[in-house]
């Protein structure tokens, strides 16, 4: 049963699988701009916000809204590596001023679950290495860490991050998402 049926809304569905048929008809016309997927559209220009944010991924993992292994979404998934990775951490996107711009374990988990999803066992590996050596003491993970210092930092423990863990390690151990 879907969220419709659920609802009552029987009447509505093909009314949005219209919908839901037509945004991903026209995705790419909107969304990519020749290099890579772009996050937002101006509302009231289209104009495209060319700003690196590791949100990009949810289009391929979990979502597979695009195909993960697609040449535009691995493209997109190269410029935000080398946009947003650094010392093995990842930034959650270009300019973040949230406590003075920071890695985020969070997104780090999710650049290793992409890389999971594409067989890339050893790197998605690395990148867990990297958010496990940069918890507090009690193996929690902090929702940031340090740019600079190198510890953790924001809200410990980020339950969203240990999300990320566990679904990275069934992934791992040829689980799905």
């Amino acid at each position: 049963m879907n969220v419709m049926e659920e609802l009552g809304g029987t009447e509505k569905i093909e009314v949005w699988r219209g919908v839901a048929r037509k945004l991903r008809e026209n995705f790419d016309q909107f969304f990519w701009n020749g290099k890579h997927y772009v996050r937002t559209l101006s509302a009231s220009s289209l104009k495209p916000d060319l700003t690196p944010d590791l949100s990009l991924l949810g289009l391929a993992v979990p979502y597979k809204f695009v195909e993960p292994t697609s040449t535009r979404m691995k493209t997109t998934v190269e410029w935000l590596e080398k946009e947003l990775r650094h010392k093995g951490g990842v930034y959650r996107y270009k300019k973040d001023k949230y406590l003075g711009g920071n890695f985020w374990t969070v997104a780090t988990l999710w650049l290793a679950l992409y890389k999971a999803e594409l067989g890339r066992k050893e790197e998605a590996e690395e990148l867990a290495e990297w958010c496990i050596a940069h918890s507090n003491k009690l193996g929690l993970m902090p929702e940031q860490v340090h740019r600079r210092k190198g510890v953790p930092l924001s809200a410990t423990p980020l339950g969203w991050s240990h999300a990320f863990y566990i679904m990275l390690m069934r992934k791992l151990e040829g689980g799905s998402l």
